[in-house]
């Protein structure tokens, strides 16, 4: 109980330093241990072994990870394996980090590091791939726009909404399928009355093939990789038209007030930073209903608090506790024209 009442109160008082501290929060939406599907991991490569593990708090120190209860058990057995491979790998000194990711069809590995692997390392990469049953493997040296592929031995894959969507490398994923499914609930059953939606921050379609059931969605998203993925998915699953996507960075161009008169519903689901530019042109819109999400309650407050003041009702104020024994937390909620 002080737990939960703990994890309640990060968005009640980010929501009172905005001057909301009226609304009704209700008590967080928990997902379970060993049910975070994704984490990057550090890599020091030392003398004689390598360490993995998580960095300490506002440091480069790693600290070494041999058992985790917030991540699937499948990606823990993982880290011991990947910290001899790295030792095998790297050369003495060297750093890198690994984006681990647990998708409906295998684990996806994304190595960042300053400079490209040679042939010795690529192979090693491809043997550690077959040994350990990866889906994929890509590499993303410093100062490279895109991942480049190492081994693809089958499409990565994530089921949204029952569309099957081939995640890009590094693409964005909520931290746990408990938690997707929680966000994905709100958001059908808010906007089960609307017809035509937009899906802001739409990432690769997580929320919009959900919506797709009962209504046509447009998705907006600023990396190219993921609305490609989301355009595949609406093709292979017949939904060309009932599903649309474009790119765009909501941050520098914000979809204005007459883009957006032709939704009953826009649903955004932003990074920390939040929406600011976006809300700003929600609030001066006639869009009747808006689904923010967020994780962070900080920039989810200064959102409402300009959603408010544009002529927006909150309610249903739901915390998901997606990020178990931290002090993050994601929000929802609902706002409604007056």
């Amino acid at each position: 109980e002080i737990y939960q009442s703990w994890k309640r109160g990060q968005v009640i008082t980010a929501l009172a330093r905005r001057g909301l501290d009226y609304v009704d929060v209700a008590p967080p939406m928990r997902t379970p241990p060993g049910a975070r599907r994704r984490a990057t991991v550090h890599v020091l490569r030392r003398k004689h072994d390598a360490i993995i593990g998580f960095r300490a708090r506002a440091s480069r120190r790693i600290v070494a990870v041999r058992e985790c209860p917030v991540l699937e058990p499948a990606l823990v057995a993982l880290l011991a394996p990947l910290g001899h491979m790295f030792a095998d790998l790297l050369a003495p000194g060297a750093r890198v980090e690994a984006l681990v990711t647990q998708a409906a069809s295998g684990v996806d590995l994304l190595i960042r590091a300053k400079e490209d692997p040679d042939l010795g390392q690529r192979q090693r990469l491809i043997d550690f791939a077959d040994l350990h049953d990866l889906a994929r493997i890509a590499w993303r040296a410093r100062g490279d726009d895109e991942p480049e592929l190492i081994v693809h031995r089958r499409a990565v894959r994530v089921d949204f909404g029952g569309v099957p969507v081939d995640l890009p490398p590094g693409g964005f994923l909520q931290a746990s399928a408990v938690g997707e499914a929680a966000l994905a609930a709100i958001v059908t059953a808010a906007t089960a009355e609307a017809k035509q939606v937009a899906d802001l921050y739409a990432g690769c379609g997580a929320l919009s093939f959900p919506m797709a059931g009962h209504a046509r969605v447009h998705a907006v998203e600023g990396a190219a990789a993921m609305t490609a993925a989301i355009a595949g998915a609406a093709a292979r699953a017949g939904l060309t038209g009932r599903v649309t996507s474009e790119t765009r960075d909501l941050d520098r161009r914000p979809l204005l007030a007459k883009e957006l008169s032709r939704f009953d519903a826009v649903v955004f689901d932003p990074p920390r930073a939040g929406a600011k530019h976006q809300a700003e042109a929600l609030g001066i819109s006639a869009v009747p209903l808006v689904v923010a999400l967020s994780c962070n309650p900080a920039s989810f407050a200064r959102d409402a608090r300009i959603l408010i003041d544009g002529g927006y009702a909150m309610e249903q104020v739901r915390p998901i506790d997606q990020f178990l024994w931290s002090a993050h937390v994601e929000v929802s909620a609902i706002f409604r024209r007056r």
